[in-house]
C-alpha cells in the first residue's frame, strides 16, 4: 500500500520537473530573442543616424530645375531640405529595329576563300531582325546607366 502512494508522487515530481524545464527553455528563448532584436535595432538605428539627409547647396538650387521633381511640385518646402539631382532627361527612350543579313560560319569561310581567289559556289544568307533599346539617349549628361523612369 505504501508503494501505491509513492509511485504517483514520483510521477507528479517528474511532471513538475519536465514542466519546469520547459518553462525555463521557453523563457530562455524569449530572452534570447529579445536580446538579438535589441542588438539588431541598435545597429539599424546607428546606421540610419550615420547617413542623414544632405541639404542642397546654393549652386545646386540654381542649377537644378526644382519644378521637374514630382515630390517638390507637391511639397515645395522639401526642395530646400533635400539634395536632389535630375539624372535622366529623355524618357521613355526609343526602340529601334535593326535588319541585317545573317552570315553562317560556312559563308564566312566561303567569303574568305573568295577573297583569296577560290570561288566554291553561291552563298545563301537570311535576314535577321532585332530591336535595340536606346538607353544611351536617356541622359546627355550621364549616358545610359539604366536610369529608372517614373
Amino acid at each position: 500500500e505504501f508503494l501505491l502512494f509513492q509511485s504517483p508522487a514520483r510521477e507528479i515530481g517528474r511532471a513538475f520537473s519536465n514542466t519546469h524545464t520547459m518553462i525555463e527553455f521557453l523563457l530562455f528563448l524569449v530572452v534570447t530573442t529579445l536580446l538579438i532584436a535589441t542588438v539588431v535595432l541598435c545597429i539599424l538605428r546607428a546606421m540610419h543616424s550615420s547617413i542623414g539627409l544632405a541639404k542642397p547647396s546654393q549652386q545646386q538650387l540654381r542649377d537644378e530645375p526644382q519644378n521637374s521633381c514630382p515630390l517638390f511640385s507637391h511639397c515645395r518646402s522639401l526642395s530646400t531640405q533635400i539634395a536632389w539631382r535630375e539624372l535622366g532627361g529623355t524618357f521613355p527612350t526609343p526602340v529601334h529595329r535593326c535588319d541585317c543579313q545573317a552570315v553562317s560560319r560556312h559563308e564566312l569561310a566561303a567569303a574568305d576563300a573568295s577573297a583569296k581567289g577560290d570561288t566554291s559556289g553561291p552563298s545563301t544568307s537570311s535576314s535577321v531582325s532585332f530591336y535595340v533599346k536606346r538607353e544611351d539617349l536617356s541622359s546627355p549628361r550621364y549616358g545610359g546607366g539604366n536610369i529608372p523612369y517614373g
